[in-house]
């Protein structure tokens, strides 16, 4: 019976996609959100995590830290999309190209019968030993978070 083979850097890049893509995602939010308090939480290995307060005055470089993480994340999906024919929804490029979202009722409806997920091509050219991981852990250790 004939079997379809996996290109685990293909899923490696597909994983690695759609954590960068969450993480996007709040950026966004933070970014869009007019009020509130903007707070830094750190989480040790061991022990309690830590939050500091962002005060106003720094609001502003706090955000522009973010949005150039941003920017640099949006490269790297594209990058790794084209490279290992990854293909994005209207919803993920919207999130990446700062559009606003659509209603989650819309969201919700396939666009050009996708089903809005993202698809994967099998792609054999990239199966050799290509390292596929590296940019999106680069800046963050495995418990940290942006968020």
């Amino acid at each position: 019976m004939p079997t379809i083979i996996e290109n685990t850097q293909q899923v490696n890049a597909l994983n690695e996609i759609e954590a960068a893509l969450a993480i996007i995602k709040s950026i966004n939010t933070i970014i869009s959100a007019g009020d509130g308090a903007l707070a830094i939480v750190y989480k040790p290995e061991k022990g309690r995590k830590v939050q500091v307060d962002v005060p106003d005055a720094s609001r502003a470089k706090a955000i522009g830290i973010l949005s150039a993480i941003k920017d640099r994340l949006v490269k790297e999906v594209k990058v790794k999309a084209t490279k290992f024919h990854i293909g994005l929804d209207e919803a993920d490029l919207a999130c990446m190209s700062d559009v606003p979202q659509s209603t989650p009722s819309e969201a919700n409806e396939p666009v050009d019968g996708q089903g809005g997920a993202e698809t994967i091509q099998e792609d054999n050219e990239h199966s050799g030993g290509e390292n596929a991981s590296g940019g999106l852990e680069g800046e963050l250790g495995e418990d940290e978070s942006l968020i």
